[in-house]
């Protein structure tokens, strides 16, 4: 059996914010170098755009309960400062609709975290995270979280720190039962060397009906991960991993219903497609797996998943499959 994905955990406890509200609404806000983003945050309106130009600014950023779209005009660069607020990324995202577009963000727990949960808020959190680069992260380069949480990711980069023993890393993550799609990401050198887990390029845990499309994943443990634990979400269903291009992982696409310590239920991974995927390695495990496993009275179900079309070659097992009813054709290896 493979290992477990080490997911990023939701820290529980949230500070109360105080809000200032503007004398005047802006539509517009320009932020230079040497000037504070944080502030233009804390002083726009639903709504407003702020233009970040170009230069390095060392700050971390919270988005809570306010609309806005950040834009940065030329090379701009967020690096993330100790202590890090709440949750640990540099830049936080809750209760709120933005777009962060074309930013290098350096550092944190991780580079962008959304969270909408209907466990802490009755608001939904819906996101388009783009053209960003995403490194020097601890634990996820993108994070999207809750079942109040929606996200279109595409063209972004994220980069992890390659093989280390310190932290399971993700590049990108839809988990808690968040939805959206994944498109066009480039992710790179997320692999864990310690025992029982896996770092991973791109991660759905427990979510259902995510789309990870047209993505490059290589240099990283499992390349993409579908998984769920029965944990706080019993389910990773209806999901659609098509035409990604996954190079070097010891484990490349991964669809998984586990029951084990940590569960309060049976966990089900059904229904998902995996389809037109290029898989290779020099050297790996498997190249596409369905795996369930079960624990004390729980059961892992992984029921009429779909595998079709695949390329897969370099891994010393092709297919493994576990689950049940799987559409299995046309794959060649």
């Amino acid at each position: 059996m493979k290992k477990v994905i080490a997911i990023a955990v939701a820290v529980v406890l949230l500070l109360a914010m105080a809000m200032t509200v503007p004398v005047a609404a802006q539509t517009e806000w320009h932020v230079y170098a040497g000037e504070s983003i944080q502030d233009a945050i804390d002083n726009a309106y639903d709504g407003d755009t702020i233009y970040v130009h170009e230069g390095t600014y060392d700050e971390n950023l919270l988005i809570d309960g306010v609309d806005l779209t950040l834009i940065a005009v030329g090379e701009v660069t967020i690096v993330a400062q100790i202590p890090v607020p709440l949750h640990g990324d540099t830049i936080q995202i809750y209760n709120s609709t933005c777009t962060i577009d074309g930013f290098t963000v350096q550092g944190g727990m991780g580079g962008i975290y959304a969270r909408g949960m209907s466990l802490f808020s009755e608001t939904e959190t819906n996101v388009t995270i783009c053209n960003n680069t995403v490194e020097q992260y601890i634990k996820n380069g993108i994070t999207v979280n809750g079942d109040l949480a929606t996200a279109r990711i595409f063209n972004n980069t994220a980069t992890g720190s390659g093989e280390t023993g310190d932290i399971a890393q993700n590049g990108i993550q839809f988990g808690y039962g968040a939805t959206g799609t994944a498109h066009r990401n480039t992710v790179d050198g997320n692999w864990y060397t310690g025992a029982e887990w896996s770092a991973c390029g791109i991660l759905i845990f427990e979510s259902d009906d995510v789309s990870v499309q047209g993505n490059r994943v290589s240099g990283s443990q499992t390349g993409i991960a579908v998984e769920t634990w029965g944990w706080y979400e019993p389910s990773a269903s209806e999901n659609k991993i098509v035409r990604n291009n996954v190079d070097g992982s010891q484990w490349g696409i991964s669809v998984a219903a586990y029951a084990w310590i940590y569960s309060t239920s049976d966990s089900f991974a059904n229904n998902n497609k995996v389809v037109n995927n290029v898989v290779t390695a020099e050297e790996g495990d498997v190249g596409i797996i369905v795996e369930t496993e079960s624990y004390g009275s729980f059961s892992g179900v992984a029921d009429n998943n779909k595998i079709i079309h695949n390329q897969v070659s370099g891994y010393e097992t092709a297919i493994d499959d576990t689950g049940t009813a799987s559409k299995m054709h046309a794959n060649v290896y």
